[in-house]
C-alpha cells in the first residue's frame, strides 16, 4: 500500500463540509404565515370613522392579504335596537351606527407588517350610550376579532355617563 497513491472515497464517505450544497434536506421550506394582530382605540362617534391596527409579527416576504368583515354584537339587532350594541348598515341612515364591510381585502405589501382599516361611523345628534361591533381578519391560521367603540358625544344621561335611568 505504501507508494501507491491514496483511492478516492466515494461522496457518502465524504464529510459534510466536503460535499457540495445540493438543495437542502427536503421537507417543506415554506416559513408558518405571519402572526396577525388587531386593534383599535375607542372614538368619537363625530370623528366619522375607526381605525384599526393591523400587525404581522414580522414583515413577510411576499406580502399578505387577508379579509375583514364587521359584525354587530347581537344577532336580533335589526329588529330592535340594544343600548351598547351598535348597528351596522349598508351606509349612514336612521338607527346605523357604522357602515358594514364583509370580506374586504386587506393587502400588506412585501417587507411591511403593518396596515391599517378604516370603519366608517355614523354621527347623529341624538344621546345614546356609547356603542360596540366587532372587526374580524381572517385568513390566517385563525380569525382575529378585535372590538370597537363608538363614544356617544352628545350630552345627556345622569352626569353624562350614558345611563337615562337610575335602579333602586
Amino acid at each position: 500500500w505504501f507508494g501507491h497513491p491514496p483511492l478516492p472515497l466515494p461522496a457518502s464517505m465524504l464529510p459534510a463540509a466536503v460535499l457540495p450544497a445540493c438543495g437542502g434536506g427536503g421537507g417543506d421550506s415554506t416559513p408558518p404565515p405571519p402572526v396577525v394582530t388587531v386593534s383599535s382605540a375607542p372614538t368619537l362617534e363625530a370623528d366619522g370613522r375607526i381605525v384599526f391596527a393591523v400587525a404581522l409579527n414580522e414583515p413577510w416576504p411576499k406580502g399578505v392579504t387577508r379579509s375583514y368583515s364587521t359584525s354587530d354584537l347581537g344577532p336580533t339587532l335589526a329588529a330592535k335596537a340594544i343600548p351598547g350594541y351598535a348597528r351596522g348598515g349598508a351606509a349612514c341612515g336612521t338607527g346605523i351606527d357604522y357602515v358594514s364591510a364583509t370580506n374586504v381585502a386587506l393587502p400588506i405589501a412585501a417587507g411591511a407588517s403593518t396596515g391599517s382599516i378604516t370603519v366608517v361611523t355614523c354621527n347623529d345628534a341624538t344621546f345614546q350610550a356609547n356603542k360596540k361591533f366587532t372587526l374580524t381578519v381572517n385568513g390566517g391560521a385563525n380569525p382575529v376579532v378585535a372590538a370597537a367603540t363608538i363614544v356617544n358625544d352628545e350630552v345627556g344621561g345622569l352626569n353624562d355617563t350614558g345611563i337615562t335611568t337610575c335602579v333602586d
